[in-house]
């Protein structure tokens, strides 16, 4: 699986991220793939931009010229070049270093419900699709599990030497 768009040189790039999207065409087809942003972007940004056309990365590699007015809906399921990409799991899950491990929980539980494969399995989704949900939700698995690892042992002390009483 290809990840961020970060391998072309030259004065004109801009690394983007992928936006894992399921798009809703006016023919009432349902699509999933990728739209990219430029990074720190937000997803209506590329998509209210003067392009009457959009690239889009469909599942299995191919890219597509969808033009913007067939577009009747869509739904950003997760940045995948920050899940995937990024070393911070903070960043990763959308928390602060400072926030509580509350707080952290229900970020990593929000962006697990929404990119969860069991949420995409009644909708019939391509195998590769499934292993793109399943390589995200690992990967924020694991980052979550770090932040909560660190917060489990933030507290705890090495146990104090017993005291040599003398005899």
């Amino acid at each position: 699986m290809r990840n961020a768009d970060s391998t072309a040189k030259g004065p004109h790039h801009v690394q983007k991220d992928r936006l894992l999207v399921e798009l809703e065409l006016s023919s009432a087809s349902v699509v999933y793939g990728w739209l990219f942003a430029q990074r720190s972007a937000r997803l209506s940004d590329a998509l209210n931009d003067s392009r009457d056309f959009i690239p889009f990365e469909q599942i299995d590699g191919e890219v597509v010229i969808i033009a913007k007015p067939s577009i009747s809906k869509v739904i950003e399921i997760c940045n995948v070049t920050a899940i995937l990409n990024e070393p911070n799991p903070y960043r990763v899950l959308g928390a602060r270093p400072n926030d509580d491990i509350d707080t952290v929980r229900k970020r990593y539980h929000d962006l697990l419900s929404r990119c969860h494969p069991d949420k995409f399995a009644s909708r019939d989704p391509s195998e590769q699709f499934l292993e793109i949900l399943r390589t995200v939700t690992q990967a924020l698995v694991e980052n979550f599990d770090k932040i909560r690892n660190k917060s489990d042992t933030a507290g705890v002390t090495a146990p104090e030497e017993p005291a040599n009483e003398p005899a």
